[in-house]
């Protein structure tokens, strides 16, 4: 069974991706602009480093190479 909304989630996004000739960069581009043009923002969360998640105490030791 098909979920009409999903279906026209589906569609709105290949329109999209059609007008800019499926450029990822180009699709990026144009919902950046229209992000800054409403004055919205997703969130996001600055990268965080594997030792910075891990803590210093999990993290794994170093590999020898020699072995």
């Amino acid at each position: 069974m098909l979920d009409p909304i999903v279906e026209k989630i589906r569609k709105i996004r290949e329109d999209h991706a059609a007008r800019f000739n499926y450029d990822v960069n180009a699709i990026a581009d144009d919902l950046k602009k229209r992000q800054d043009e409403r004055g919205v923002s997703v969130v996001s969360f600055p990268p965080k480093r594997v030792s910075d998640a891990l803590g210093t105490a999990d993290a794994p030791p170093a590999l020898d190479k020699a072995s």
